[in-house]
């Protein structure tokens, strides 16, 4: 198991120089099953992104972020 940390590059900061390597990491971590988090950091990704969402989206978001990272 690889427990993950949000550091939002992803989500946030897609033209960031480490947004590439961080995605493969991701979709790596995807494909194998291996790859978790924390109910703490689900929330930080979550807190960060309700800023710039509205109602409809945070609720995508919510229903999609199990096969999104």
């Amino acid at each position: 198991m690889i427990c993950l940390d949000s550091d939002l590059i992803d989500l946030r900061y897609p033209r960031d120089r480490r947004a590439r390597r961080n995605r493969t990491l991701l979709d790596g971590a995807g494909q194998s099953g291996s790859g978790a988090t924390t109910v703490f950091s689900l929330l930080e990704i979550v807190g960060v992104v309700a800023f710039n969402l509205n109602e409809q989206q945070l609720v995508d978001f919510h229903v999609h972020f199990p096969t999104a990272v």
